[in-house]
């Protein structure tokens, strides 16, 4: 009968480490351990506390070890030899800290008026939220028949305003590519009207040439 020791590196305390069914929590340093387990086959499993994600592990063999499976209690490299009760089983586990979430975004462009006699000036809006809350001082990216027009700062709502000229069909569309806090997203890249909610769509604006042709 041995101990069998769940290692979580570097120290991470919180490791739910479960063995046979029986659960217990990995200490200041990192360890849970297990007294009385016998040789053979034996179910475990583990859980990352908050802010902590699995990498990778392995057993005193150097076998994989995942967040669920089986472990089995060998024999020493010499034949016959029981694994020694003086020295634990060790299940190393590796950790690293997980990157807080990313808060998701939502991007809406609108442009107005749709349709009008070249040449004939447009205005353009877009508002970056998250959450429903706008999201200031971030770099929005509006892009005209696929080539990038303009660059802004979103304002304390949210909201980049630009105005522009249209001499043949056009479509606008806007990106935000996100950051550390905050997740990216764009406007789509379909074919429809203003102010379509949600991600939107690309804005396609039709021109009315003289003569209703």
């Amino acid at each position: 009968m041995v101990e069998v020791r769940f290692a979580c590196i570097p120290g991470v305390p919180g490791v739910r480490c479960v063995l046979d069914g029986v659960t217990k929590y990995s200490d200041s340093g990192g360890f849970a351990s297990f007294f009385g387990i016998s040789q053979g086959a034996h179910s475990y499993s583990m859980t990352a506390p908050t802010g902590w994600r699995f990498v990778s592990g392995e057993d005193v063999f150097g076998r994989p070890l995942y967040t669920s499976g089986t472990t089995v209690i060998e024999w020493t490299l010499v034949p016959g030899t029981p694994w020694p009760e003086d020295q634990p089983w060790m299940m190393m586990l590796t950790f690293e800290e997980a990157a807080p979430a990313k808060k998701p975004t939502t991007l809406t462009i609108s442009v107005y008026p749709t349709s009008g006699t070249p040449p004939y000036d447009v205005t353009i809006e877009a508002y970056l939220t998250s959450e429903g809350i706008g999201v200031e001082g971030k770099t929005i990216k509006i892009y005209k028949n696929d080539s990038l027009r303009f660059s802004m700062f979103t304002d304390s709502s949210g909201r980049v305003e630009a105005t522009d000229t249209v001499t043949m069909v056009t479509s606008y569309y806007a990106t935000f590519t996100g950051d550390s806090i905050y997740e990216g997203c764009d406007t789509g890249n379909g074919v429809g009207g203003a102010g379509l909610g949600g991600l939107g769509l690309l804005v396609l604006l039709w021109l009315i040439t003289q003569g209703g042709k």
